[in-house]
């Protein structure tokens, strides 16, 4: 907003300057004028006035550029940051800027990408593709395709450590009710370096997460059993040694960290919609969320800045926010579209929804629990992800 005082006008450098550009012009104009004969005084009069009053609108015009320092916007992000996007039904990533809340860039991929990871120590982004059996990487400086590998399966789900490696769980019966895999590949040479077998007698692992001192944390989809109501225990694997720690005996479809590192939660398993808070030290679980099944929930993530726990709900087409710590239901965030996953900025200001059927990624205003805009996308969205941009 352009803003104009009196005190500040005087004293403002532009005045002054512009100031003396004009005194100098009239002092000369009139000099001039009265050195000469009256007749040519008389002439050049009408010629006087016009040109003073083009110094006025001269000096009025720049006035007009005079402005006072814009105040910081609070709406603005704080931090920059970028979000990523799968596009499953337009074979593309679209790549949205945290700081103006719009696609700048999409990247064209191989085939339908489905999942997505970031790497925690380089300025790269893996990505799935079911449909071709592959993972492409991307680079987040440039935003553009590095190279797309094959791979012998279907690819589930994908994780990366901070030695730049993807564990990425390999079905090869494109079913997450199949023997699996999970294969560990170096990204930047490009080359599988190990491969774990998991057998469908004891576990279908549907979700991965890793921790900075590389424990492999793993979500498993079981057939009902008669320990069906027994605690929930992931697959827990160190990956320095390739020894198992613990096994799942519940049916989780997710595992996700908290930013600490020292608990998980896992949820949304094949008989019930409960959270499960997880001590990694201990081994057990600490807390039961009890969710609402008729509401659908799909996918959680928590804020890093407020602890505060966000929920997708699929079938009431809305996001539950829990208060950190006890999880107690804070408020119903309306969307109007149903959700798949979300994704909160670094800075814990924004909370991002994507919306499949309608092409969109929804903002949500963590401040005030408010959708503040839609951003439309490629086809059929459903993984994201939010990281500072490089």
């Amino acid at each position: 907003m352009l803003k104009v005082y009196s005190i500040n006008l005087i004293l403002h450098p532009q005045f002054v300057k512009s100031f003396k550009v004009w005194l100098a012009a009239f002092s000369s104009c009139t000099t001039t004028v009265f050195a000469k004969s009256k007749l040519i005084k008389r002439r050049s009069l009408w010629k006087k006035q016009i040109f003073i009053s083009l110094l006025f609108l001269s000096f009025a015009l720049s006035c007009r550029k005079i402005k006072e320092p814009l105040e910081p916007d609070d709406s603005s992000p704080s931090s920059n940051f970028k979000v990523y996007v799968t596009n499953s039904g337009s074979k593309s990533i679209s790549v949205i800027d945290g700081s103006r809340l719009t696609v700048i860039k999409t990247v064209e991929v191989a085939a339908n990408p489905t999942i997505i990871a970031a790497c925690p120590v380089k300025p790269l982004i893996v990505v799935g593709q079911h449909s071709i059996s592959s993972i492409s990487v991307i680079s987040t400086v440039s935003d553009s395709l590095i190279y797309t590998m094959p791979l012998p399966w279907e690819p589930v789900d994908v994780v990366l450590d901070y030695d730049s490696k993807a564990y990425v769980i390999l079905d090869p019966d494109k079913s997450v009710f199949s023997d699996q895999y999970i294969a560990s590949i170096d990204i930047v040479t490009n080359t599988f370096t190990d491969s774990l077998f998991f057998s469908e007698t004891t576990n279908s692992l549907s979700s991965l997460a890793i921790s900075p001192s590389g424990i492999l944390y793993g979500a498993c989809l079981v057939w009902p059993t008669a320990d069906y109501f027994q605690a929930p225990t992931p697959l827990i694997l160190d990956t320095t040694t390739g020894q198992r720690i613990k096994f799942n005996t519940f049916s989780n479809s997710i595992v996700k960290l908290f930013p600490d590192a020292n608990y998980a939660y896992l949820g949304f398993g094949e008989h019930d919609d409960n959270l499960s808070i997880f001590d990694l030290q201990t081994f057990q679980v600490i807390k039961l969320v009890r969710l609402n099944h008729n509401d659908g929930p799909i996918a959680v993530s928590l804020s890093p800045t407020t602890e505060r726990m966000y929920i997708a709900n699929n079938y009431s087409k809305s996001i539950s926010v829990l208060e950190a710590g006890t999880y107690v239901l804070n408020s119903i965030i309306t969307l109007s579209s149903a959700p798949f996953e979300i994704a909160i900025s670094p800075d814990g200001q924004y909370i991002f929804a994507t919306l499949p059927e309608s092409d969109k990624v929804a903002v949500i205003d963590s401040k005030d629990n408010r959708v503040v805009k839609e951003i439309l996308v490629g086809s059929n969205p459903l993984e994201i992800i939010a990281i500072n941009s490089q």
